[in-house]
């Protein structure tokens, strides 16, 4: 629409300029020679459920996006615009985020006072007003020097990064304990990155109630009789997996290692309440792979399990996890 539509419209009112971001247009014009209120006219003439307002610039200033245009008589001026409805909030540097994350806010506003062609004066302004949020969160301001560096240190290395792939490793970011974890990446050519759980809309955001035994993903069965317990993985629900452990029991069946150990050892089994307990949900997958690994490595460090399979003697990142959850 806007190529085969709207340009024809801008050519033949002679439109100086034409800037559009997703709906927000500016529009540079000669009112000697352009009749506005006509172009505006015909572009909502276009189609019936889109239709275009326009906001003139008032002493020689218009706001466009997140900036202010000044125009003088022979050039223009730029400096940033803030909504009224605009507050200083960025993440807190309490709250329990990634630094990176953290740094990511107050990046994109010294990123776009060093970026955007504000004049000396507007910087001024402008930086003393990144100063006054970063306090208002309880930032040192000395933050803004760091990064300028950063962002310089990182410019003249850009060359290098684009020659390597880089591999990401995911973490999700609960305490500052899941450094201890993310260190043991520093001397390999895996970078890691962080994601949050406790956002607005996970706090917010109603579930309805399942029953935990209708989803599948990982368990523990433990014996009535003993404190072994066994540690397995089902892509069906929990109940069925139950119902299949129960099978194999009664049918003097070892196919798993809590059937094995109950035929073997004569102890009793309980109800899926008594005996089963879900770890985490989830689908099959590497992911869930490695969550039983870990959990069974939980509990072979303790000489509990029943597993047979699965069992890792040594991993230094589940031992780190497990060193931290211990303590």
């Amino acid at each position: 629409m806007e190529h085969t539509q709207i340009y024809p419209i801008l050519v033949k009112q002679q439109i100086v300029a034409y800037f559009r971001y997703v709906d927000d247009i500016l529009i540079i014009y000669d009112e000697k020679i352009t009749n506005i209120e006509h172009t505006l006219k015909e572009i909502n003439e276009l189609q019936q459920n889109i239709k275009f307002t326009i906001e003139r610039e008032q002493q020689e200033s218009i706001n466009f996006l997140d900036i202010t245009i000044y125009r003088n008589e022979d050039s223009l001026q730029f400096t940033i615009y803030r909504k009224p409805t605009q507050t200083d909030i960025i993440i807190p540097n309490s709250s329990c985020h990634p630094f990176e994350h953290k740094l990511s806010g107050i990046n994109y506003l010294i990123n776009r006072l060093n970026t955007y062609p504000i004049t000396e004066k507007g910087k001024q302004i402008e930086k003393n007003i990144i100063k006054s949020i970063l306090q208002n969160n309880g930032y040192d301001t000395n933050i803004i020097k760091r990064l300028n560096q950063t962002t310089r240190k990182q410019k003249s290395n850009t060359h290098d990064n684009e020659q390597h792939k880089t591999k990401w490793a995911i973490f999700t970011y609960s305490t500052k304990e899941v450094r201890k974890i993310t260190k043991l990446f520093k001397d390999t050519q895996i970078k890691v990155a962080f994601r949050t759980r406790n956002t607005i809309e996970n706090i917010l955001k109603q579930k309805p109630q399942i029953d935990k035994y209708n989803k599948s993903g990982i368990y523990q069965m433990k014996c009535v009789d003993c404190p072994l317990k066994y540690i397995g993985q089902t892509g069906r629900t929990f109940n069925t997996r139950y119902k299949e452990h129960i099978h194999d029991i009664r049918n003097n069946d070892s196919n798993s290692g809590y059937s094995n150990h109950i035929l073997n050892t004569g102890h009793a089994y309980g109800t899926i309440t008594e005996v089963m307990e879900v770890v985490t949900t989830g689908k099959k997958g590497r992911h869930l792979n490695t969550l039983e690994k870990y959990h069974i490595y939980k509990i072979s460090k303790k000489g509990l399990h029943m597993n047979d399979t699965h069992i890792e003697t040594h991993n230094p990142i589940f031992q780190t996890i497990h060193e931290i959850y211990t303590d």
